[in-house]
């Protein structure tokens, strides 16, 4: 899954190389500045709306774990 500027998940179709325990070699379908779910990408679904925080100086950014449902945000939006 992919993270698009404002946020949102998005499928990504990539095709992939050698695989070689946890690492998989990407051979198309992602360019250097797409920013992707590396962590618990079995808990989002398209058109969810994520965060994407800094993790460390000398790591990329990456989005945060959780997702918040579109009902729970306009209830948000109404009492913040």
């Amino acid at each position: 899954m992919g993270v698009s500027q404002d946020g949102l998940i998005k499928p990504i179709k990539v095709q992939i190389g050698e695989q070689h325990g946890d690492d998989v070699e990407i051979l198309s379908g992602l360019t250097p500045n797409d920013r992707i779910v590396a962590r618990g990408v079995g808990f989002l679904h398209a058109g969810d709306r994520v965060k994407v925080v800094q993790v460390g100086p000398e790591e990329p950014a990456m989005p945060a774990m959780t997702r918040t449902a579109p009902d729970t945000m306009a209830a948000r939006a109404r009492n913040p």
